[in-house]
């Protein structure tokens, strides 16, 4: 009797563990379609409508530019500094993916137009304040380049002669060799009659 009771309770436990992790497997199959549907209507919503908008706006058939122009600017920018957020919400995706999409609604609806509330409030007087600095670190390193692109075609120029006559050498060279190979062999020399009747 003290078997059967001691079995029945380790097949309990048993089932309450299969059961545990039947429930967090479903949750977790339930997370990932949530979240494979939420990049779905976050790329629909994010690139493909906003892409169509703008093609329109430059075909002419809308005068929204200046719209889609900032959304673009303020969602660039928002995609570099994407991680952070991905961090903070890495133990809840679905909720990091209804925010998402939340956050891209709010920045292309016109009565909000929150794209050009950021780029009024933030952005813009970030990059007046700090343009002089970019101006000169941006010149500065094309200065650099252009002086190393000077440089290179300098050496290129004075290397490419010696190259080439390197090759020509070489060519030069390996043409005599091919004469002498293709030339007949010698006659071998032959001996003195005197010679062959002393022996």
């Amino acid at each position: 009797s003290q078997r059967r009771v001691h079995g029945k309770k380790n097949l309990g436990k048993k089932y309450q563990k299969t059961s545990i992790h039947a429930v967090f497997l479903r949750r977790e199959m339930i997370t990932l379609l949530l979240c494979g549907v939420g990049q779905l209507c976050i790329l629909a919503a994010g690139f493909a409508w906003p892409f169509y908008q703008t093609a329109k706006s430059l075909d002419g058939q809308r005068d929204d530019k200046h719209l889609w122009l900032t959304y673009w600017t303020v969602f660039a920018v928002f995609f570099v500094v994407e991680d952070v957020a991905e961090y903070i919400f890495s133990e809840n995706p679905v909720t990091y993916c209804v925010l998402k999409l939340g956050f891209i609604f709010w920045l292309q609806a016109r009565p909000c137009q929150g794209a050009k509330l950021i780029y009024d409030k933030v952005m813009r007087p970030f990059l007046l304040e700090r343009e002089e600095v970019f101006v000169g670190k941006l010149s500065g390193a094309s200065e650099t380049l252009s002086s190393y692109g000077q440089s290179a075609a300098q050496r290129a120029g004075v290397l490419l002669p010696q190259v080439v006559s390197a090759g020509k050498s070489a060519a030069g060279k390996a043409r005599s060799l091919a004469s002498h190979s293709a030339s007949p062999p010698l006659p071998l020399p032959q001996q003195p009659k005197g010679h062959e009747k002393a022996t």
